[in-house]
């Protein structure tokens, strides 16, 4: 259920730069204090607009929008199938940024659903996400929705090695519901 104000629909290739700025805008608020400033101080729009747009022509993943009256796309979800499956969950949410103004209203919930939603109707029942080990919100945030803990791996940032967690939903239909 989307919040009252807001609006999530599918993204297209002419919202490659408000997702772009999302994203570095929710990076940045996100993990600052988790990852290396000098990491995320290079996490700009520039590379982030040709990155989203290569994503975007390629049509390998979903894209969904959370738009809020004059402001626009204030967040967004990427999802397709698992890149690595982890205890066989086909699906994977890549990502799901909101900038902080915008959080904890429902957004990030309503865009998990989508996804579930959309990843069932290309014949998946599950789904897994990674989230950074110091990123605590959002461990939590996946553990409220139901996620389970089921791996744990290393990502590198930078020359940063950061500690990551895949959540799993074995049945999308607990997403879908909420």
């Amino acid at each position: 259920m989307t919040p009252a104000g807001y609006r999530i629909r599918r993204g297209a290739l002419a919202d490659s730069e408000a997702i772009a700025q999302v994203h570095v805008q929710a990076w940045n608020e996100s993990y600052r204090g988790i990852l290396a400033d000098s990491i995320l101080d290079q996490y700009q729009l520039p590379q982030r607009l040709v990155s989203r747009r290569r994503v975007m022509e390629a049509q390998q993943s979903q894209c969904f929008v959370a738009e809020h009256g004059n402001a626009g796309i204030i967040g967004f979800a990427d999802c397709g199938a698992a890149r690595e499956p982890i205890r066989g969950c086909a699906g994977e949410v890549w990502a799901v940024y909101i900038v902080k103004a915008h959080q904890k209203v429902g957004l990030g919930r309503a865009l998990m659903a989508e996804c579930a939603e959309a990843l069932a109707a290309q014949g998946m029942a599950s789904l897994m996400v990674w989230v950074v080990e110091g990123n605590t919100a959002a461990r939590a945030f996946y553990e409220r929705l139901g996620g389970e803990l089921a791996e744990s791996g290393r990502d590198s940032h930078g020359n940063q090695s950061v500690r990551k967690f895949a959540y799993c939903w074995p049945d999308l239909s607990t997403l879908r519901a909420r």
